[in-house]
């Protein structure tokens, strides 16, 4: 699916996705992206460099952590063991995001300033705590109500309803943290029809690019 034009200006624009745990940023994001030229458009999961960080960086997570993180079939770093130690331990999370963010945040870099195209969606959970947002012209606040977070969280991650809710409290401040100055910030509700939501997300974006057009170029 997909192949709405863009119109831009010779730079690409970088949009930001961000949002509360479990709202559906990737699936809005992809949703996106699959909408539009896929020549012009890059899509960024940060989630996803953060695991080839975790690996890359292996021997440093588990000198911090212990084996006890390593699986017993192939000794990888075990995402769910190390999830349930740092979100436990304010302290242990900042140790871990201290090894993998700068290999994170070069490699966004990286991809932002080689790519050629028009459009950069930088789908990021922690946009602003990376210091990414300074990279942002535009940037998405994703939400959903919170019974379909609880629902999403138990069965994508296998949490039970408390854990689930824990983690939804532990990112109840995402929004006030994102300093304006930055980028344009617009809330997006994940909610009604893949259709509805594709027509919207479109919409959201031409008017995000026709208001940015010969701004800073």
């Amino acid at each position: 699916m997909g192949g709405y034009a863009l119109s831009l200006s010779s730079r690409p624009y970088v949009l930001g996705i961000t949002g509360t745990y479990c709202s559906g940023k990737s699936t809005l994001g992809k949703l996106l992206a699959d909408s539009l030229d896929p020549q012009q458009v890059l899509h960024i999961e940060v989630d996803h460099l953060g695991h080839e960080a975790l690996e890359n960086q292996k021997d440093a997570v588990v000198q911090r952590f212990g084996k006890e993180i390593l699986t017993d079939r192939d000794h990888t770093i075990d995402r769910k063991i190390l999830g349930s130690i740092v979100f436990q331990n304010p302290a242990g999370l900042a140790d871990l995001e201290a090894i993998v963010h700068p290999a994170m945040i070069a490699r966004v870099e990286s991809l932002i300033a080689s790519f050629t195209g028009e459009l950069v969606i930088l789908n990021a959970a922690i946009l602003h705590k990376m210091g990414l947002h300074r990279h942002c012209h535009g940037i998405w606040f994703v939400d959903a109500p919170v019974l379909f977070r609880l629902f999403r969280a138990m069965k994508r991650d296998a949490l039970s309803i408390a854990s689930a809710y824990r983690r939804i409290s532990h990112q109840k401040s995402i929004l006030t943290q994102l300093p304006r100055r930055y980028a344009d910030i617009r809330r997006v509700s994940n909610w009604g029809g893949k259709w509805f939501l594709r027509r919207k997300l479109v919409n959201l974006i031409r008017t995000a690019l026709e208001n940015n057009q010969g701004v800073g170029n």
